[in-house]
Order: structure tokens, then sequence, then C-alpha cells
């Protein structure tokens, strides 16, 4: 930047010089104009210079969302992909533990469920013979 300037903020001119900021009347500043002082629109400029630094954080901050999006994204994909392979170990687990508990009483298991699975057929049978005689 320029080491000495005029610039103007409202209705009020100002003078930097060696950035220390003066209040100065309009013809003051006319005649610092005059004398081949550098006016400078302050305010755009400041704002610019505004818009550059929110530009960099906005942009650092975009970075630092998706950088946790893609860290929730992953993190969560792993959590459903162990929860998925725990129910299947578990199942095949309970499978086995049933199958190592039944094992030596299989053929009796067996036997009695279906015993159990005659028995009531045959007394819904009975039953249904009963109640169909009395009409």
């Amino acid at each position: 930047m320029v080491a000495a300037y005029v610039f103007k903020v409202g209705l009020k001119w100002y003078y930097n010089n060696a950035d220390v900021v003066e209040e100065v009347t309009e013809e003051a500043a006319q005649s610092l104009i005059d004398a081949g002082t550098p006016f400078i629109n302050a305010i755009s400029e400041g704002l610019g210079n505004i818009g550059d630094d929110l530009r960099e954080g906005l942009e650092s901050l975009g970075g630092s969302i998706v950088n946790i999006g893609e860290g929730v994204g992953a993190a969560s994909l792993d959590v459903i992909e162990n929860i998925g392979i725990s129910i299947l170990k578990a199942g095949a687990r309970t499978k086995e533990y049933i199958v190592d508990e039944i094992g030596d009483r299989r053929v009796t298991f067996v036997k009695q469920f279906t015993i159990l699975i005659i028995v009531l057929m045959t007394t819904v049978f009975v039953y249904n013979s009963l109640m169909l005689r009395d009409k």
C-alpha cells in the first residue's frame, strides 16, 4: 500500500500518514489530493480485503466440514459393516451352540417332537369329529 493517502467514509474525510489516521476537512483533503496524495476508496478496498479473508475462511471451513463428513461417513460404514458381521457371527454361534447341546439327543428330540405333532393332530381330529357328530 501507499505510505500516505486520503480516503472518505460517509461524509467524513480522513488522511492516513504512516498508519496514523486523522480526520480532515473536505477542503484539506482536496488540497492533499491536488498536491499528489492518492485518494483511495477505502470502503471498496476494505470490503475487498474482508471478502478475500471471508472467502479464505469459508474455503477452510468447507474443507474442514468435508473432512469431518468423510470421517463420519467412513466411521458409520465401519459400524454398519461390523454390526452386520457381528449379527451373522452371533447367528452362526447360536446355531453351533444349539447343535452341540442337542447333538447327542437329536434322535430323541426328533422322536419326541414327531410324537407331539401326532398327538396334537389326533386331538384336533377327535375334537372335530365329536363336534360334527352333535350337529
